[in-house]
């Protein structure tokens, strides 16, 4: 057995019992924290005192700035809505891991995601594989991983649930067992029209707000501060509930609609990375995931160059351009790609009550 790993610590319970559980297989395990931005947490020696092992801490904000902040404030003001994570992964992450692992000598990298591996039917790669973790699992934020990271990676948690991680880092005296699972994007808090706002020192453009006619019904505050489906910030009443079914960045205006108008059942998704397979043949019948929390639903998608088209077997609610969508046959994860377009279903449009 390969003997040497370097392991990503984020001071969080998952990095740690994975370090740990290396530990306890035989693996000799540098640990390794990245400082990525302001926001990065600085619980990582911590964490690495509890499990004994050593820490280096690797200096990645400029990557991260890069590849990562400066892409979500551009997809945002162009009325898109990215997902900084999957970026992160491949850009900053994983590849920060690796250049440690070669500088090392090291054998592998591993990090604490709910993910698992196997090998491909025809045994040439290794491919990403649904974790023990139920809703927990995070291969769709791995999905971009390049065929080099998934060959030296392991994934230790792949076999457990979040409620055992926390089980075993209690029994093993970690720092970081009771420590809850962060819930925001890392580095913009809860408000990111605000940050963006901040980072870039300028103020969004307030623009019309229209039904699905086109017909204005008020003013929004910029097109940053919203995102596909949501039902709240338009300083508005309505006679019924009102989501953002779209938005036009070009003419900085939000479209929307009542809940039916959310639904769709076909997108095409571009910047397409496939590790399971050299491409999609035909039109193939999957599992596809629209974002983290979506539950992956019957599709049938087909390949043309780099553009992958996906048509639903029953509509899904707020498709959203920016955001990842992952293929899935089985519990093998094929690939995925960026959402860039919708087709959206016009429902009855409304104006705002009076006041």
């Amino acid at each position: 057995m390969d003997k040497t790993v370097v392991v990503g610590m984020s001071g969080g319970v998952d990095s740690a019992v994975a370090a740990f559980l290396l530990k306890e297989k035989g693996y000799r395990v540098f640990g390794v924290s990245l400082v990525m931005h302001a926001q990065t947490d600085g619980g990582a020696r911590e964490a690495a005192r509890s499990v004994g092992v050593p820490l280096y801490e690797i200096d990645a904000q400029d990557k991260f700035k890069r590849y990562v902040t400066d892409l979500f404030v551009h997809e945002y003001a162009n009325g898109k809505t990215p997902n900084p994570c999957v970026i992160c992964n491949r850009r900053v992450k994983f590849n920060c891991l690796s250049e440690q692992m070669k500088r090392l000598g090291a054998d592998h990298i591993a990090t604490g995601h709910y993910a698992d591996t196997a090998l491909s039917p025809d045994g040439s790669r290794r491919v990403l594989k649904i974790s023990a973790a139920g809703k927990k699992d995070q291969t769709y934020f791995l999905y971009a991983l390049t065929r080099e990271q998934l060959s030296a990676v392991l994934f230790p948690l792949g076999g457990y649930t979040k409620e055992s991680v926390r089980a075993i880092a209690k029994s093993a005296g970690i720092a970081a067992a009771d420590k809850p699972d962060s819930q925001e994007i890392c580095f913009t808090g809860e408000d990111h029209g605000g940050f963006i706002e901040r980072y870039t020192n300028t103020r969004a453009q307030p623009g019309d707000i229209v039904d699905t006619r086109g017909a204005p019904i008020g003013k929004h505050k910029g097109v940053i501060h919203y995102t596909i489906g949501q039902r709240k910030g338009f300083g508005l009443s309505f006679n019924e509930r009102m989501y953002v079914q779209s938005i036009d960045a070009a003419r900085n205006t939000l479209v929307l609609s009542e809940e039916g108008g959310l639904y769709a059942d076909r997108f095409t998704a571009s910047d397409i990375v496939l590790t399971a397979v050299d491409r999609i043949a035909g039109e193939r019948e999957v599992l596809v995931k629209i974002r983290s929390a979506h539950k992956p639903a019957p599709a049938v998608i087909r390949q043309e160059n780099d553009t992958v088209y996906c048509r639903f077997i029953q509509k899904q609610r707020a498709i959203t351009p920016g955001q990842a969508a992952v293929f899935y046959d089985g519990d093998i994860l094929l690939g995925g790609g960026v959402i860039s377009s919708v087709q959206a279903f016009p429902c009855c449009s409304h104006t705002a009550a009076a006041p």
